[in-house]
């Protein structure tokens, strides 16, 4: 699948590389005549011209996703209510999803974990069913909320460890 890119977008309007990117990135309002700013704009939508994250990820040092760890949840009568949930209020705040459901073993959910680490999500929720124990591993990242789980004790568990600002309110929104 090829993908259009700011050069084809150059191309098309017959500008530099670099003004297409201070354009299309809402930059070049000061820099750039409005004929040759509209050009530009009409070049991308004609192109189907859609920013790459991959890239925005690498130069901004975030990926702007969360993670959601289902345990035994997304088989219950009301997961599609949680996940829906979850993925709106990312999607609210300008963020992304990364859904997995894993067993309730202490293996899954770290290897859960791991995934959502790889692909740097900003923080991570892990649902679970409100009276079953949860088996967490040793070992959890900083951003991390844990809902509605039962950590083998008396009491329900909501565990918060260093979420950034913005996936803060998205986290604990639902």
């Amino acid at each position: 699948m090829a993908h259009t890119t700011l050069a084809d977008v150059a191309i098309r309007a017959n500008v530099s590389k670099s003004m297409v990117s201070l354009v299309l990135s809402g930059k070049g309002d000061k820099r750039c005549a409005p004929e040759t700013a509209a050009r530009i704009k009409s070049a991308a939508a004609e192109l189907g011209y859609m920013p790459n994250k991959v890239a925005q990820s690498l130069r901004q040092q975030t990926t702007n996703m969360l993670g959601m760890i289902s345990v035994e949840v997304a088989t219950t009568p009301y997961a599609g209510e949680l996940i829906l949930a979850g993925q709106q209020a990312a999607q609210d705040a300008g963020f992304g999803m990364l859904f997995m459901e894993v067993g309730n073993n202490a293996g899954e959910i770290a290897q859960a974990l791991k995934v959502m680490e790889e692909h740097r999500v900003e923080g991570v929720v892990i649902a679970n069913y409100f009276h079953n124990a949860i088996q967490l591993p040793d070992e959890l990242p900083k951003k991390i909320v844990v809902a509605d789980a039962n950590d083998g004790m008396e009491y329900t568990m909501i565990t918060i460890c260093g979420v950034t600002k913005p996936g803060n309110r998205i986290l604990l929104a639902h």
